[in-house]
């Protein structure tokens, strides 16, 4: 099954043309198309469609000539349809108390496109608004409900090894994968359907409704989307689904958050000599994934520029002893050896933020290998752990047991939580006397997306990086600004305010060739004072894109700090 997407022309009557020429041809080479859609939005234009393996061996031996698909003017790329889900872990016995207390009101603030949910589960049950019109639920068992059962439960509760109080909104679930009908444990993107029309569907659904019908969750300022195809690297070109993304997050005024995509099969090369020594371990992987780093490459559609790309920590809140079997030689809060890593489009910070993904383990080589170097490979995770906790359908029909996982779609998940804690925040904040207006709710997406980031920050990593890497002279801030983004997001930080620490928010519209100024007194106690004192500002913006033009971010914002006087 492949993808084909065609050159977009912008009259109706020269893409029915063109798809009838790809069609024609499909045919006449034994293929069967099974789905086509157009997208003006983003100028896209897509066959999707099973193609005789006899074609694809006659690329192989002659090239790429050898068909006349790949000939054709009408044709601009050919790739595998393949966006593949990350697999999860198998789950055990709870070991966590789950809340059920305390249960959510109102209307959902989080979307989640993803698998399917065991709604009844311990963690999950009255706490999730599942719509799914296409009946993606009769495609699954229940124990097949794993990665859309995670998901929801890392949104609504965080990592369960943690113990924080649950998000007081429902979560809005809209099934948008299936089970993989050999590989148990992964889910994929339905096989009949091209993904940038279903994602266009799902959004058209919850903000403006099917034909008759109203929009299915209106209040939703979140959407969360963890899937990363390995057909569609990024190199330089935004994939259709990236730029239909930036189009949709504009267009509705949301906080997209995308996963960065998981390179699950890296294999950190160690030096055999010194696999008891933790110090050198972690020396050696480090330099081993930095010189690597150029096979990690973002996955499709993490280089989107209008939403939040995660990648994720080697981090969890488990605490727990590992078996002589298998070896971490990744240092604990540095970036995971399966994250991405950046730069996006037109070299901009991707991913932005870093969160917990939960720590990926390796075997360790056999004893008799003691010289030389050696690649460890990704090992399950045991059965204790470590990894992000989260809810999961039992073995035998269990409603509250959890798994253990690692990826790039935890990280993802923790930010869509973080980001709904901060519109609590926001719409908590009420005006007093003498203050100016507090920002409208309409700001509340694009403050929520710039406040996560403000929380980011490189601090130890800096450090701990440098060290490890052995980075000196210019080529540090690139290089770490690659690996790190923004850096690790720090909680503690996140819209709050210390006694020595404030927070200053403003938002508003802003149109071509106007300036806006932003002005606050220095505070008394600070004005008579010759103590150091540091202006972070992040500034953070939704832009309206021009997949016609080159530059197509069309809102390009700048600010000037203030002088030291």
């Amino acid at each position: 099954r492949v993808e084909i997407e065609l050159w977009y022309r912008g009259e109706e009557v020269a893409r029915r043309a063109a798809e009838d020429t790809v069609r024609g041809i499909l045919r006449d080479a034994g293929a069967e198309v099974v789905a086509a859609a157009a997208r003006p939005e983003i100028a896209y234009h897509a066959v999707l469609a099973n193609v005789p393996m006899s074609e694809v061996e006659r690329v192989l031996a002659d090239g790429p000539d050898a068909i006349e698909l790949l000939k054709t003017d009408s044709v601009m790329m050919v790739s595998p349809s393949s966006a593949m889900l990350v697999e999860t872990s198998d789950p055990v016995t709870a070991a966590v108390a789950f809340d059920g207390a305390t249960i959510p009101s109102g209307p959902p603030r989080v979307a989640l496109l993803d698998g399917v949910p065991l709604a009844n589960h311990a963690a999950l049950d009255n706490r999730l608004i599942i719509d799914d019109p296409d009946d993606r639920t009769a495609a699954y068992g229940t124990a097949q409900r794993r990665h859309g059962t995670a998901m929801a439960s890392l949104i609504s509760h965080g990592d369960l090894s943690e113990a924080e109080p649950p998000l007081m909104q429902p979560i809005y679930i809209r099934p948008s994968y299936e089970p993989q009908r050999v590989r148990t444990r992964a889910e994929v993107v339905p096989g009949n359907e091209l993904l940038v029309d279903l994602i266009h569907r799902c959004f058209h659904r919850i903000f403006e409704g099917d034909g008759a019908q109203a929009p299915a969750a209106p209040s939703v300022r979140i959407v969360a989307i963890a899937v990363g195809d390995p057909a569609r690297v990024f190199v330089r070109r935004l994939s259709p689904l990236a730029r239909l993304l930036d189009w949709l997050s504009h267009t509705y005024n949301v906080v997209v958050v995308v996963s960065g995509g998981n390179h699950s099969t890296t294999k950190p090369i160690l030096n055999a000599a010194t696999l008891h020594d933790p110090k050198a371990i972690a020396v050696d992987a480090a330099r081993s994934l930095l010189e690597t780093a150029r096979h990690r490459r973002l996955l499709s559609p993490a280089e989107a520029v209008n939403v939040i790309t995660v990648g994720a920590l080697h981090a969890d809140g488990l605490d727990v002893d590992l078996p002589d079997t298998v070896i971490d030689p990744i240092a604990t809060g540095l970036p995971a050896s399966y994250s991405p890593v950046g730069f996006g489009f037109r070299r901009s910070v991707k991913p932005e933020v870093l969160l917990p993904g939960g720590r990926q383990v390796f075997s360790s080589p056999p004893p008799s290998m003691d010289t030389g170097t050696v690649a460890v490979e990704p090992a399950d995770n045991p059965q204790r752990g470590p990894g992000l906790a989260a809810a999961a359908p039992g073995r035998s029909g269990e409603l509250d047991a959890i798994t253990y996982s690692c990826g790039t779609s935890n990280a993802a998940a923790l930010a869509a939580r973080s980001l709904s804690e901060i519109i609590d925040v926001l719409e908590a904040a009420r005006n007093q006397e003498g203050d100016a207006p507090f920002p409208d709710a309409q700001y509340h997406p694009v403050l929520a997306k710039t406040l996560l980031i403000h929380a980011a920050g490189w601090h130890d990593s800096l450090a701990q990086m440098r060290d490890l890497l052995g980075l000196t002279g210019q080529g540090v801030r690139r290089e770490l600004t690659r690996m790190l983004g923004y850096g690790p997001v720090r909680g503690a930080r996140v819209a709050t305010a210390e006694r020595t620490r404030v927070v200053l928010l403003g938002a508003g519209s802003i149109g071509k060739d106007r300036r806006h100024t932003f002005s606050f007194p220095l505070p008394p106690s600070l004005a008579a004072t010759t103590e150091w004192r540091r202006l972070t500002i992040t500034l953070g913006w939704l832009s309206p894109v021009n997949v016609h033009s080159q530059k197509y971010r069309m809102a390009r914002l700048l600010f000037t700090p203030a002088k030291d006087d």
